[in-house]
């Protein structure tokens, strides 16, 4: 679990990537302590944990995340939540391999890289890869109602190697693939995506206010 209750946290239990790296805030909207991924978009920054997680029996991986739209005419704004496809930090790069991924987009009128009828509006995307070794993504499903609020992404490995998303106890997503035997044991948790305050921009912020993993060790 990490609170980020003090800057200590960043430097101690995570690898920062990203230029500009995350950062951490004291406070805003209504919350003390938080990872700001600090990424100004379409640039992607990413916080990696130092320990790994999950040991072959089922696991649960959530936290609670703001996604502020500041402009609405600005470009993207995405908290995430994932786990790294490799625990080898050597593999990862600028655009980050994860074996399972949990994101909520706001794509602003001036996010060009999507279709026109995904702009102005809100979407969940989650993705994991399969045990034949492809990458099922849910596609892009609505989440208006859940911009400028504090929400937990949620999701969880069965012991039989399925993967449920959920956000808030609303189960979102319940795919019938199971996941690829190397997610079941130690990967490494992944916060960020895109999060832009630049007054120039100004598409909107996203903040995690906690993370936490849950997992058997016997």
């Amino acid at each position: 679990t990490d609170n980020f209750t003090s800057p200590d946290s960043l430097k101690d239990l995570w690898r920062l990537f990203g230029n500009p790296q995350p950062e951490w805030k004291a406070s805003a909207y209504g919350k003390n302590g938080l990872f700001d991924n600090n990424g100004p978009s379409p640039v992607k920054n990413y916080a990696v944990s130092d320990s790994l997680i999950g040991r072959g029996y089922g696991y649960v991986v959530e936290s609670e995340v703001m996604l502020k739209i500041i402009n609405p005419d600005g470009t993207c704004v995405c908290p995430g939540i994932a786990l790294t496809k490799h625990s080898d930090l050597q593999l990862i790069n600028p655009e980050l391999l994860t074996g399972i991924s949990m994101r909520i987009i706001y794509a602003g009128a001036n996010a060009t890289w999507f279709p026109l009828k995904l702009r102005n509006h809100a979407w969940f995307l989650m993705e994991f890869i399969s045990d034949n070794e492809e990458v099922i993504s849910s596609g892009y499903i609505p989440a208006d109602s859940y911009s400028n609020n504090w929400y937990i992404l949620k999701f969880e490995v069965t012991p039989e190697g399925y993967v449920r998303f959920s956000c808030d106890d609303t189960l979102l997503w319940a795919p019938f693939n199971r996941i690829h035997p190397m997610m079941y044991s130690d990967n490494r948790i992944v916060l960020g995506y895109t999060s832009d305050g630049d007054p120039q921009t100004r598409s909107g912020v996203a903040y995690h206010n906690w993370v936490k993993a849950t997992y058997s060790i016997s």
